[in-house]
């Protein structure tokens, strides 16, 4: 008899990029959310990689510091019914730790406008503008419902 396995919660995007840093164990590392779908207000999971810790140093050549972070970016819906009127995205950021671990898992809660949202994941360096030297790390996307 065929054992049935639970279906998938999460969205889940694979990335197969070198990440950089000094633990490449040359496997795939992914950044998921669950659940896919929430409601307003809702606790969130965000797992993403941490190919970094104090003192590695990143794909564009500059040493990881404690002030260096994961940043978080999402971007949805936006209106008169929702808290985020003119600026639909809203950023978050993890510090740069000292002990080394393959990804980090966090908590966020569900924005209350109903509809579509995705995000990114990067590792930032804060003295210069995301994207200049942001190292993308992967997106998850996400979907408020009542």
């Amino acid at each position: 008899m065929a054992r049935l396995l639970p279906p998938l919660v999460g969205v889940v995007l694979v990335l197969s990029s070198c990440f950089g840093g000094d633990d490449d164990d040359g496997q795939d590392l992914a950044v998921s959310i669950t659940p896919a779908e929430v409601a307003p207000g809702g606790e969130l999971r965000l797992t993403f990689p941490t190919p970094y810790v104090i003192g590695d140093k990143t794909r564009a050549g500059y040493r990881a510091g404690a002030y260096d972070n994961y940043h978080v970016v999402v971007d949805g819906p936006s209106g008169p019914q929702c808290r985020r009127r003119d600026h639909p995205a809203f950023g978050l950021g993890y510090p740069t730790k000292r002990r080394r671990t393959s990804t980090r898992t966090v908590t966020i809660r569900a924005p209350s406008c109903l509809g579509d949202y995705s995000g990114t994941v990067a590792y930032y360096l804060p003295e210069r503008r995301v994207g200049d030297d942001a190292e993308q790390l992967g997106s998850f996307s996400f979907t408020v419902q009542e």
